[in-house]
C-alpha cells in the first residue's frame, strides 16, 4: 500500500512556478540578553499533486514550535489543522506531518519558531556598534548566501525555489530598519518599532535580506538609490553613491532592461563575512569597501571602493594598483542586480553562471565608463592570471561541475568559477564581437527574467543572435579543467605544401598546461578539444604589422606570414591577451620579444602577458628557473605600474621557493642590481606635479627592494616611520602599507606598539593598514601575540584572513601560525565553522604559504586525519 506523499523540493517547486509566497514576521529581541529572534511564517503555496500529507521544509537550527495547515475549502471559523513536527538536524530539515492530505489547489503553512541571533557571521547575526560618544547598540544583520535562510526561516532554500516575500520587523525603537523592498507601514508600541516591507518580485531565499541599526543616509532622490552608513561617517558614502547611480544607468542601457525593484541600497556593516553581498536591492558590504574619505584616501583605497560599488572611475584615477584578491570578490555587485538576481543559476553547479559574468560585466562597466583599456591590463594580472595558478592543478575543477552535497557547495566560491569564468567570456565576447554578445545577453535576460536558467540557456541566446554553435565552441572551456599551452617555434619541415618563396612559416602547436612538471619534461602530448581563437601579431623591420585571427582547432597548425625585408622583429601569440590559455615560444622567437620588452615596442598588456606565462613555466617546473630571470634585465626601464606589480608578484613567489638555498643571497642582490635604476630614478619624495602613477610606482621598487634586504631602503623606511608616528611627517598614503609592512618586519617592540595603537582606534585612517602590517613581524613573541588577537575579541573575524595571509607570507610566520592552528584547533572549529566564507577565506590565508614538501605534507597529514572534506580540497589546490 502506498503511503502519504510528501511534499519537498526538488521538484514541484522548479522555477517558482507553484506560486510561492512567504510573509515573514520577525520579533528581534536584540537587548535582551541572549538575543533571541521570534518568527511567524504563513507560506503560501499550490499544490499540484494529489495525496501530500507531509511537508518538508530546509530548516537549521531553529526551534519550530507549531505549525498549522490551511486551505479555501475549510469552513470558516473552523480549527486550523496542527500538524505534527519532525526536525532532522543531520539534514537540515524538518518535516511536517498533516492529519489529512491536501487538496488541489491553494494551501497555507501557519509556522512558529525562535532562534538566536548569535555572533557568528551568517543567518541573523548581531555585531556591538560602538560610537565616538560612547553609546553602543547591536545591530541585526543578515547573511543568507548559500544556504543560510533555512537558519532563519523555514523555507525551501534552494535557487529554483524562487517565491515572493513580505517581511514585517519588530524591533527595539531607539534603531532603524532596512530590507530588500521599500517600508509602507510604520508602528511604534511600548519601546517596539514594527515596519512592514513591500512585497517583493519572485526571488531566491538566499537574496533576501534586512538590516536593523542606526544609519546616516545618502541618497539620490532621482533614481532612488542611497548609501547607509553608521552614524557620522554619511559624507564618505558620497563617492560610492555617485559611482553607484552612474552605473545603474549604464547597465540599465547595457542590459536593456530596466533595474526592476524601486530602490537600491547599499550598506555599510561593520563585521561582514564576504567582501560584499549582492543581496536584491539591498547590498551590502564591508565598511572599507563602501566608505571613503577622499580627502586622506590612497589610490589603491579609492579603485577598491571603485571596484566594490562597480564601477564609475574618475578621470583623475587613470590607475589599477594591487588590491586584496579575495576582496576583489566583491566588484561586481550591481551587475548581480540583473546577472544572478533577476536571472538565476538553476543550482550551485552552475555558480560561474553569477560570479563569472558579473565579474567580467562589472569590469566591462569600467571601461566604458572611464574609457580606459589599461584596466583591461588589471583583468589580466588580477582574474586572468589567478584562474591560472589553480586550473593548472590536477584538483581543479570545472566551470560547470558536479555537485549534490549542499555542504561543498561553499569550497567552488573560489578562482576558477569567478575568474576563469570572467575569462573565458572575455575570450567569448572577443570571438563574436561585443554587440552581438549585448544582444544575446538581453535575449537571455528577457527570456528567463524572474525564472532560473542554465549554461545552456545561455548558449542558446548567444548562438541565436551570432549564428554560431556556441555551445560547441565553449564546450571544453567550461566542462573540462585546465588550459591548453599554445607553443610557436619557426617551421623547419621542408614540406612543399607548405614552403614557397613568399612567405615565412610558423608552427603552433597546443599541449595542456601541466602544473609540477620536470624540466624538459616532454611526456605531455598534443592535445584536441579546446577551439582555441588565437590573435597572432607580427610586427617587421620596416614597422608593417601582419596580423591574424583563427581558430586553432587541432594540436599543430602551420601559419604563412609574407617574407618584409630584413624579416620580423617579433611575432607574439595571444595578442592583446583575450584568449584563456598560455603562450611559450621557441628561443629564437622568446628572444626577439624580449628585446622589444625594453624597447617597449609591446603594450603594456603583452609585456605582461609574457612575463607571466613565463614565469609560470618556471613556477610550473616546465622550464628552468634561469629563463625566466633572463627576462628581468629587459624590465630595467619599465614605467607601466601594472606590469611591474606582475613582475615583482612573480619575484615573491620565486623568492618563496628559492628561500633557504645556497645561492638565495646571490638571487637578492642580482634582485636589487635590476630594480636599482627604478629607484634612483624615482627617489623617495614626490617631484613637483608628480602624478599618483609615479607614487605607486614608488612604492613598488621600493617595497621590492625592501623585502630584498636592501640596508639603505630598510633605514629610510624606518626613519620615516619614526617620523610618521611623532606627527613630524606624514607618509604619503601611498607608501603606508609597505613602509609599515617593511618596519613592522625588521623591528621590535617600539614599532609593534605604534601599530598597535593606530589598529585599535578604528577612526584611524590607517587602522586597516596597520593590522595588515602586524602580520608581518618575524618576532615569535609578537606573532604569538597576534595570534592571540583573533580568540580575544581584537580583531574582528572579517578580518581573520587579513591577520593570516600576512603571518604566512613568511616562513617565521607560516609555520608558528601552522603550529597554532593545530593546538587550538577544536576551538577554531568551533567558532568560525558556521561562518563558511570566513571559515574557507582562513584556510586560503594559511595554506597560500606552503612553499615545500614538507608543509604541504604535514598539512595533508594533519586533515587527514579528521573530516574536513573542504580543507582536504584547499590542501589539493596549493600550488
Amino acid at each position: 500500500m502506498e503511503g502519504p506523499r510528501s511534499l519537498s523540493f526538488p521538484g514541484w517547486l522548479a522555477g517558482g512556478s507553484a506560486g510561492v509566497h512567504y510573509h515573514l514576521r520577525f520579533d528581534l529581541r536584540l537587548e535582551e540578553p541572549d538575543c533571541r529572534f521570534f518568527g511567524e511564517e504563513r507560506l503560501e503555496f499550490e499544490v499540484q499533486q494529489e495525496g501530500v500529507q507531509q511537508v518538508t521544509l530546509n530548516c537549521r537550527e531553529l526551534n519550530v514550535r507549531e505549525a498549522f495547515v490551511g486551505q479555501p475549502h475549510l469552513q470558516a471559523g473552523a480549527e486550523p489543522r496542527r500538524a505534527t513536527i519532525e526536525p532532522h538536524p543531520n539534514t537540515e530539515s524538518v518535516t511536517l506531518h498533516l492529519s489529512e492530505p491536501l487538496e488541489l489547489g491553494k494551501a497555507w503553512l501557519v509556522l512558529r519558531f525562535d532562534g538566536v541571533i548569535s555572533e557568528i557571521m551568517t543567518g541573523v547575526y548581531r555585531y556591538r556598534m560602538s560610537l565616538e560618544d560612547g553609546d553602543s547598540f547591536n545591530m541585526a544583520i543578515t547573511q543568507l548566501c548559500t544556504t543560510s535562510a533555512r537558519a532563519v526561516f523555514p523555507c525551501f532554500d534552494h535557487p529554483s525555489a524562487k517565491a515572493l516575500f513580505t517581511v514585517t520587523l519588530s524591533f527595539p525603537s531607539s534603531l532603524e530598519a532596512h530590507a530588500n523592498m521599500p517600508a509602507v507601514e510604520e508602528s511604534q508600541s511600548n519601546g517596539v518599532k514594527t515596519v512592514r516591507f513591500d512585497t517583493s518580485p519572485l526571488m531566491s531565499t538566499y537574496l533576501l535580506a534586512f538590516v536593523v541599526g542606526r544609519f546616516d543616509v545618502v541618497e539620490d532622490t532621482v533614481d532612488s538609490v542611497r548609501v547607509l552608513a553608521p552614524p557620522g561617517q554619511g559624507a564618505k558614502g558620497r563617492y560610492a553613491l555617485g559611482m553607484a547611480t552612474r552605473t545603474l544607468e549604464y547597465y540599465n542601457h547595457y542590459y536593456g532592461i530596466a533595474y526592476p525593484l524601486p530602490k537600491l541600497d547599499l550598506v555599510s556593516i561593520p563585521n561582514l563575512a564576504c567582501g560584499a553581498m549582492e543581496n536584491w536591492g539591498l547590498i551590502t558590504y564591508r565598511a572599507e569597501y563602501l566608505l571613503l574619505d577622499e580627502a586622506t584616501a590612497s589610490l589603491s583605497q579609492t579603485q577598491l571602493v571603485t571596484y566594490l560599488v562597480c564601477h564609475e572611475v574618475q578621470p583623475a584615477l587613470p590607475l589599477w594598483n594591487s588590491i586584496n584578491a579575495t576582496a576583489m570578490r566583491g566588484l561586481w555587485q550591481i551587475a548581480h542586480m540583473w546577472f544572478g538576481n533577476l536571472v538565476t543559476m538553476a543550482w550551485w553547479n552552475e555558480v560561474w553562471l553569477n560570479e563569472g559574468f558579473a565579474t567580467y560585466l562589472g569590469k566591462a562597466a569600467v571601461v566604458h565608463l572611464h574609457q580606459n583599456s589599461n584596466i583591461w591590463v588589471d583583468f589580466l594580472s588580477r582574474y586572468t592570471c589567478t584562474a591560472f595558478q589553480l586550473d593548472a592543478l590536477d584538483s581543479a575543477h570545472p566551470l560547470r561541475f558536479e555537485v549534490t552535497d549542499e555542504s561543498g557547495i561553499d569550497g567552488f566560491f573560489d578562482d576558477i568559477s569567478y575568474n576563469k569564468g570572467a575569462s573565458v567570456i572575455r575570450m567569448l565576447v572577443d570571438y563574436i564581437g561585443e554587440d552581438t554578445f549585448r544582444q544575446g545577453l538581453n535575449l537571455y535576460l528577457t527570456r528567463h527574467q524572474y525564472r532560473n536558467a542554465t549554461t545552456a540557456d545561455l548558449w542558446q541566446a548567444l548562438s541565436e543572435k551570432s549564428g554560431i554553435d556556441l555551445a560547441a565552441f565553449m564546450d571544453a572551456w567550461i566542462n573540462r579543467k585546465g588550459f591548453p599551452l599554445v607553443s610557436l617555434s619557426e617551421h623547419t619541415d621542408d614540406d612543399h605544401n607548405y614552403a614557397d618563396d613568399h612567405h615565412e612559416l610558423y608552427v603552433i602547436d597546443q599541449t595542456t598546461f601541466a602544473a609540477a612538471k620536470s624540466c624538459g619534461d616532454e611526456s605531455t602530448t598534443r592535445t584536441t578539444g579546446w577551439r582555441v581563437p588565437v590573435r597572432l601579431a607580427a610586427l617587421a623591420h620596416d614597422d608593417s604589422r601582419e596580423e591574424r585571427f583563427f581558430l586553432l582547432e587541432q594540436p599543430r597548425q602551420v601559419v604563412k606570414l609574407p617574407r618584409k625585408p630584413g624579416g620580423y622583429r617579433h611575432v607574439k601569440l595571444n595578442a592583446g591577451h583575450k584568449g584563456y590559455y598560455r603562450t611559450t615560444y621557441s628561443t629564437l622567437l622568446a628572444e626577439r620579444l624580449f628585446a622589444n620588452i625594453s624597447r617597449q615596442v609591446l603594450p603594456p598588456i603583452d609585456r605582461l602577458g609574457l612575463c607571466d606565462d613565463l614565469f609560470s613555466q618556471a613556477l610550473s617546473g616546465i622550464l628552468p628557473y634561469h629563463r625566466a630571470l633572463q627576462i628581468i634585465p629587459h624590465f630595467e626601464d619599465e614605467n607601466d605600474l601594472l606590469v611591474l606589480n606582475n613582475l615583482t608578484t612573480n619575484l615573491r613567489k620565486l623568492s618563496a621557493l628559492l628561500l633557504g638555498e645556497p645561492y638565495y643571497p646571490a638571487y637578492q642582490r642580482f634582485l636589487r642590481r635590476c630594480f636599482a635604476a627604478h629607484a634612483q630614478r624615482l627617489g623617495w619624495d614626490a617631484k613637483p606635479e608628480e602624478d599618483t602613477f609615479a607614487a605607486n610606482l614608488r612604492a613598488t621598487v621600493l617595497s621590492e627592494l625592501g623585502a630584498n634586504g636592501d640596508e639603505t631602503v630598510i633605514a629610510e623606511a624606518q626613519k620615516r616611520f619614526a617620523l610618521h608616528t611623532s606627527g613630524t611627517a606624514l607618509l604619503p598614503a601611498e607608501s603606508r602599507p609597505f613602509v609599515f609592512g617593511l618596519v613592522a618586519a625588521e623591528g621590535g617592540e617600539e614599532e609593534y606598539a605604534a601599530l598597535t595603537k593606530y589598529y585599535k582606534d578604528p577612526a584611524h585612517e590607517d587602522h586597516h593598514r596597520a593590522l595588515s602590517a602586524l602580520a608581518t613581524t618575524r618576532k615569535p613573541p609578537l606573532i604569538a601575540r597576534t595570534l592571540d588577537m583573533l580568540f580575544n575579541g581584537e580583531v574582528r573575524a572579517q578580518d581573520m584572513s587579513t591577520v593570516l595571509a600576512a603571518l604566512c607570507s613568511h616562513p617565521v610566520g607560516r609555520r608558528q601560525a601552522w603550529a597554532w592552528l593545530k593546538a587550538n584547533w577544536d576551538q577554531f572549529n568551533q567558532r568560525f565553522s558556521k561562518g563558511v566564507f570566513v571559515y574557507y577565506g582562513a584556510f586560503d590565508a594559511l595554506l597560500q604559504g606552503i612553499a615545500s614538501a614538507e608543509e604541504l605534507q604535514d598539512a595533508q597529514a594533519f586533515f587527514a586525519a579528521r573530516t574536513f572534506p573542504a580543507a582536504q580540497q584547499k590542501v589539493a589546490q596549493v600550488h
